[in-house]
This record gives C-alpha cells, structure tokens and sequence, in this order.
C-alpha cells in the first residue's frame, strides 16, 4: 500500500465539501462511534450528516430526535469531544499521512 501526504487544505476542502465546518465534522466521527464514543443503534454517517445539518448540537439532536441514546451519551460525547481537541493545535497536519487503497 501507498502513503500518500494529504494537505491541510485538502481536508478542509473534504470537510467543506460535506456542507460543515470542521467543529461538526468531529461532532459527526464521534456521533459515527469512536475509540471515545460508541456508536447509536440504527443511526448511520448519512442520517447523522443530516442531523448535523439540521440541528445545531448534539444537545438538539438528542431533543428532537427519537433514537435510543445511552443514558450518559451526552457526558461521553463531550469527554470524547475533548479528547479529539485537546491536541488539535500541536499537531503538525503536514506529518499527517493517509493510505491509499
């Protein structure tokens, strides 16, 4: 397999390309389940970009929408929020490699 260096400006061209900024793009990988946040039973990556879109947080999303979060999901998504932006400013993106498949 091939590494290949993505630039900082690709990945924000990516994420601009959902219709999102980069604060819901986390929002939307922890929603999806993560290493911090586990995933909601019968919600996918397309209904969560459109919650994303259509709510302005997880606080709303979980207020308007039906599905069976766990009872300390709020807590965890913003623990696992955290955790995806406490390092956010010391990375260096241009060491950052993606494989291609």
């Amino acid at each position: 397999m091939e590494k290949t260096k993505k630039s900082q400006t690709e990945g924000k061209k990516m994420i601009e390309d959902f219709g999102i900024n980069e604060d819901k793009f986390i929002d939307f990988c922890i929603l999806c389940g993560c290493d911090y946040s586990p995933s909601i039973p019968r919600l996918g990556n397309v209904t969560i970009m459109k919650l994303i879109k259509q709510y302005d947080s997880i606080e709303e999303i979980m207020k308007h929408t039906k599905y069976n979060f766990p009872e300390n999901y709020l807590e965890v998504f913003h623990a696992a929020k955290h955790n995806f932006l406490m390092y956010k400013d010391k990375l260096d993106r241009a060491k950052i490699f993606v494989k291609n498949e």
